[in-house]
């Protein structure tokens, strides 16, 4: 198992909170609730993990980077198809940890002994959209197995794998991302565990985030602009890997 930490907020929160603040909490509301829902299960059969939320931020760290992103790709999708929120996040190798510190009931104190929450902000910050980003030391520790799918060319040398990887396995969802110095995880990638099959309807998604992406301010245009782009690069992946692999649609 690899351990790992992941922080992410939710874009365009402080724009509802300045439109109306109603809009804002029940924003923050709906990516609470559908955070705790979407995770609540996994973290009962996973006591190493760990989640803190505050305001539009959230933490999650524990024992498996592997499992995490599945969990992970669930939020993200839900939180995009059902509350129409885009979360972008990173992910980190190690685990998070706290020094001791005196505290009272009404103080509580949580300072980080390591880097792993500055490095995930750091990542996080760097890119635009609703992303999760996975740090290049994770990337490589969970790639191990297959060195040659750090690049985009080796895997499509080498799409089967040695050994053999499954089309489900989350590392066929891990990517180099376009700007080149941290990888990806395609979340949009299908997974057969989306409940509801006309939540994940992937044309409604894309054309309702073209639509939007049309009226705001540059730089929160931005956001959906590279929104569309991770789509764009999850599907022909998918869909190349599926075709090589003889896996029917």
């Amino acid at each position: 198992m690899v351990p790992f930490t992941y922080y992410g907020d939710l874009v365009g929160v402080t724009s509802l909170y300045s439109v109306d603040p109603k809009l804002g909490y029940e924003a923050l509301d709906g990516f609470y609730n559908t955070v705790f829902n979407s995770l609540s299960s996994y973290m009962d059969e996973h006591q190493d993990v760990k989640v803190c939320m505050f305001s539009d931020s959230m933490v999650m760290y524990g024992d498996d980077a592997s499992s995490a992103l599945k969990e992970l790709q669930l939020v993200y999708l839900k939180l995009i198809h059902t509350k129409k929120l885009l979360l972008r996040g990173a992910m980190v190798s190690g685990k998070i940890d706290f020094d001791p510190r005196f505290t009272i009931e009404t103080f509580q104190k949580h300072l980080p002994k390591g880097t792993e929450l500055v490095r995930a902000v750091a990542l996080e910050s760097k890119h635009k959209g609703s992303r999760l980003l996975v740090e290049n030391e994770l990337a490589g520790n969970l790639l191990n197995e297959v060195k040659s799918w750090r690049t985009v060319s080796g895997y499509v040398d080498n799409i089967l794998g040695q050994p053999v990887i499954g089309i489900d396995d989350i590392r066929r969802r891990i990517i180099q991302a376009p700007e080149g110095f941290a990888y990806e995880y395609l979340y949009f990638w299908q997974t057969d565990r989306i409940v509801d099959r006309n939540v994940h309807d992937e044309r409604f998604v894309k054309e309702r985030l073209v639509e939007i992406g049309k009226y705001p301010r540059k730089d929160v245009a931005l956001h959906y602009s590279e929104t569309i782009s991770l789509h764009n690069r999850s599907r022909d992946r998918e869909k190349y890997t599926k075709k090589e692999l003889g896996v029917s649609e």
